[in-house]
């Protein structure tokens, strides 16, 4: 990776110095040279983490499943079957009832959107960004059934309108639709779960990093996991989170779920609370989504936990749900060589770029013209 241009690093501060200034205090557009210098600190940062991943990897493959090209990890027998038909199905499709949640956590990127009118009807759901009410929600489904192998409830907290979920649930069931939903937790009563596996809902996953692994939302998993075909976990790898679920992990463990999804914290302009406590360890990994460096290693101290304790004979799946994953889905969805939808807008403030020049010194040596 190379810097063209730009002929040593003091030339690269300089340069970064001044796109800063230009970014934070002038009208001007940044030029095409300027922005491919940001893009280039954008590459060689990526392709550092990238490394330090592939160390950790390397450390456990013999333990690990692979698919991909590498691109795709998992710990455990097999993928749920919902990261199956997300991965590798040609007919996956999400659908939101519900635009609020009860809860406000940091690192979650829906924060802020139902603040700005975003907001589904109570008659209405949510597919492609587009509104449509329930016999049309039929309608699309008798047309493309045979095109549909799973419907992934998501959005918000579904639990937050559960009593809409209930008879699409059902209709789609009856399609033989295999179908899976995400929440927090703390909204599940054994009502409103019995009512959901009536309907014909076939996976259910927590988010234990929302509330820590709250002993209320453990009870209600450790019941979900008596009604549903899979239930597990799925949550981003924040330090928080991963000490909460050392301090349980008995009864989690000991709890029945099927899967452990670990998901590497994503970053857009909608959670900039942790963006700017966590500013220096972020990346953009392939430009697109941004995180922190440190999200991916917690799956790894995670998945070396499980492998040491031999959770796999517990017959749970420890899933390196990560940005390469995403990479991943996105090339698979598409029909056109060389084309993906993976995708997502920068959310790197201006300053990362000249924090990380300054304070990194090391990654950018031998890297200019």
């Amino acid at each position: 990776m190379r810097f063209f241009g730009i002929d040593s690093y003091e030339h690269l501060v300089e340069t970064i110095d001044k796109i800063y200034e230009k970014i934070t205090n002038s009208e001007d557009e940044i030029s095409d040279f300027e922005n491919e210098v940001l893009f280039s600190i954008m590459d060689i940062v990526d392709e550092s983490v990238k490394k330090q991943f592939d160390e950790r990897r390397e450390r456990v493959k013999d333990h690990l499943t692979t698919q991909g090209h590498g691109y795709v990890n998992f710990y455990g027998d097999k993928l749920p079957d919902g990261c199956n038909i997300c991965l590798h199905g040609t007919g996956f499709q999400s659908v939101g009832a519900s635009s609020t949640c009860n809860l406000r956590c940091d690192f979650c990127y829906y924060d802020g959107i139902h603040n700005e009118g975003w907001k589904i009807q109570d008659n209405h759901y949510l597919i492609n960004d587009k509104l449509v009410n329930l016999d049309e929600l039929k309608i699309h489904a008798d047309k493309q059934i045979d095109e549909t192998e799973g419907v992934a409830w998501v959005y918000e907290e579904p639990f937050m309108k559960i009593e809409k979920h209930y008879e699409p649930i059902k209709y789609l069931h009856g399609y033989g639709v295999y179908q899976w939903m995400y929440t927090n937790g703390t909204l599940c009563t054994k009502e409103n779960i019995d009512k959901l596996a009536e309907a014909g809902l076939d996976e259910l996953r927590f988010d234990l990093a929302s509330t820590n692994c709250s002993d209320k939302v453990l009870t209600m998993m450790e019941y979900a996991v008596t009604k549903f075909h899979s239930v597990g976990i799925e949550s981003p790898m924040i330090p928080e989170y991963l000490e909460s679920f050392i301090n349980k992990k008995d009864r989690i463990i000991k709890s029945g779920i099927d899967f452990i999804n670990c998901a590497e914290v994503h970053y857009a302009t909608n959670n900039k609370r942790r963006i700017n406590k966590e500013l220096n360890q972020l990346y953009a990994f392939r430009r697109k989504y941004t995180s922190p460096v440190y999200s991916r290693h917690l799956t790894y101290d995670l998945i070396e936990l499980a492998i040491s304790e031999n959770w796999k004979s517990k017959g749970i799946t420890v899933h390196d749900c990560s940005n390469s994953t995403k990479a991943f889905r996105g090339i698979q969805r598409d029909i056109v060589f060389g084309y993906t939808s993976y995708g997502d807008e920068d959310s790197l403030p201006p300053i990362w770029y000249v924090n990380i020049v300054k304070d990194y010194p090391e990654l950018f040596q031998n890297c200019y013209d």
